[in-house]
């Protein structure tokens, strides 16, 4: 006896079309319809992913969480019970991230971040924003909305009381604010990740990191004075902050940048730089600095 075929994903959704013509006359109320539609549809979704068609799979599974909606299969009142559609969206969401469809995943997600939200499951619609905000920071290359998307993330995970989460997001946020030099922006995500450090056991070399991240963003600025009065702030939490190589750093620069002397700034920097390696905006943000002293007086 010969194996019975297996339908492809293509020729069960002309059936699931077929179906759909028909109606709902074979079944005893419009609710069961639209279910036994979405059941079907997910068949699809399965079928189209089983062969690596990523993109038609998500089509299927979108289509199958619209037909499960309409059906109201649970009670969308109780977070602990995720409906269907929540269900197919999130498989339509993990089948588009496969494929080069970045936007349709984002439009899933921020269905799903919408419905975490309405059930009050903060945590997890901080997860789904901070996956939507690495899709815009590394394969769409749009960081003001990342930006917007890490911070969101971090006010959701403050909702649910994570510190160490929030830290995370709002470290991200800074770091990409600066990059796009918007350092007043960067100094408050820094400054709010600081005092989150606070509030976990991993308190000291995490609180130091990011007030160095916040001094660097300042001097960006060219407000030494706000450096000095932050430093001073800065010390009063943590009486080790005025011992760390950071301070030190920040406080060669400072003498360099008050003396206007750009061959000393750039000794400083070298200095450092030879002895530890900084993240790329770091890097940026000290060379910033020194074309400021460039603008400023001609020196370099």
């Amino acid at each position: 006896m010969s194996e019975e075929r297996v339908l492809t994903g293509a020729e069960l959704e002309e059936l699931a079309e077929k179906k759909l013509a028909r109606g709902p006359l074979f079944y005893e109320t419009e609710s069961d319809h639209q279910e036994a539609m979405g059941d079907f549809y997910t068949v699809v979704a399965e079928a189209y992913k089983n062969s690596k068609q990523w993109k038609e799979s998500g089509d299927a599974y979108c289509k199958a969480s619209d037909w499960y909606k309409k059906s109201d299969p649970s009670d969308p009142s109780d977070p602990s019970d995720p409906s269907l559609e929540a269900g197919a969206y999130l498989k339509a969401a993990v089948s588009y991230r496969k494929c080069s469809t970045p936007y349709d995943h984002i439009h899933v997600v921020k269905i799903l971040i919408m419905m975490s939200v309405s059930m009050e499951n903060y945590s997890k619609a901080a997860d789904l924003q901070k996956d939507i905000a690495l899709v815009y920071e590394t394969e769409l290359d749009d960081l003001s909305t990342a930006l917007s998307c890490y911070e969101t993330a971090a006010e959701f995970y403050t909702t649910e009381d994570s510190p160490a989460t929030t830290r995370g997001c709002l470290a991200k946020a800074g770091s990409i604010a600066a990059m796009l030099q918007l350092y007043e922006s960067a100094i408050e995500n820094f400054e709010k990740a600081a005092q989150e450090s606070l509030m976990s056991f991993v308190t000291s070399t995490s609180f130091q990191l990011h007030c160095f991240s916040t001094g660097l963003c300042y001097l960006a600025l060219g407000v030494i004075a706000r450096v000095r009065t932050s430093i001073g702030r800065y010390s009063c939490v943590d009486v080790c902050f005025g011992t760390t190589r950071e301070m030190r750093f920040l406080n060669d620069m400072m003498d360099a940048l008050d003396a206007g002397d750009a061959e000393q700034y750039t000794t400083v920097v070298m200095e450092y730089t030879d002895k530890f390696k900084l993240d790329h905006w770091k890097t940026s943000i000290l060379l910033e600095i020194k074309n400021g002293m460039r603008d400023e007086d001609g020196l370099m």
